[in-house]
């Protein structure tokens, strides 16, 4: 058959049989490249087996992006699911770890009962610090005097200078300075920012300290430091002794 042949199928014997063949050659030219992934064998023709093995091919690759298609789905309905089966755990674990709940500005139990919050507070003479663990002076917040005409001044803490069992110095926010020396044990001198001065009894003015625990460490402190001012230690909250306050 010549290339110039414009018949686009013809019939040929093999042994005896026929069988409808495509010449690739006879056709145009814009459609040999397409036919010619259907000629299995190369040999320029495209015979009935070779549609019929392309066209099962087309069918199963459809099979399979649609088979493709179906999981892909499935897969991305079962991620879905199991983050919102994980969100669900999450916040079940979170929601039963809770002891307790807020409802506007209140904090409540999961019972909704009101919940009761103790901040452990110690108050101890000026003077004691000097005789105090190093932690407890970091936590003292104010200190409690009297002025010279019975006023009573309540100061937030700037700063406290300790020489250990020797000296305090304590300064306020408001420029006051009360200070503790050993050697005048017995009372402590108040100065204010305008430097009115004056004295008091060392156990008249208090300090407080928050989040301290009243143990045995702070009791022998408290025993060593009214030794040094020769003052008895009253424990069970009973009044000290002739202070003078």
């Amino acid at each position: 058959m010549s290339n110039m042949t414009r018949a686009k199928s013809i019939k040929m014997n093999h042994g005896g049989e026929s069988s409808n063949i495509i010449n690739i050659d006879s056709l145009p030219a814009e459609l040999q490249h397409i036919f010619q992934v259907y000629d299995v064998d190369g040999d320029g023709v495209i015979t009935t087996s070779e549609l019929m093995e392309a066209a099962n091919a087309q069918k199963t690759l459809k099979m399979q992006i649609g088979l493709f298609q179906k999981v892909t789905i499935f897969m991305s309905l079962l991620s879905l699911v199991l983050v919102l089966v994980n969100g669900g755990l999450t916040y079940g674990i979170i929601d039963a770890s809770k002891d307790t709940v807020v409802e506007g500005r209140a904090l409540l139990t999961r019972e909704e009962e009101p919940v009761g919050i103790n901040i452990n507070q110690v108050t101890i003479s000026l003077g004691s610090l000097a005789f105090m663990p190093k932690d407890i002076p970091s936590k003292i917040n104010e200190v409690q005097f009297q002025g010279p005409n019975e006023e009573i001044y309540y100061h937030s803490v700037q700063s406290i200078v300790i020489k250990p069992k020797q000296s305090v110095v304590l300064k306020t926010l408001d420029g006051a300075v009360i200070m503790w020396k050993k050697e005048e044990d017995e009372h402590i001198q108040i100065t204010l920012a305008d430097d009115t001065t004056w004295t008091r009894d060392s156990e008249c003015e208090e300090c407080t300290a928050t989040s301290v625990v009243a143990n045995d460490v702070i009791f022998d402190a408290l025993e060593e430091y009214h030794q040094v001012v020769n003052r008895r230690l009253q424990l069970g909250g009973g009044p000290r002794g002739s202070s003078g306050c």
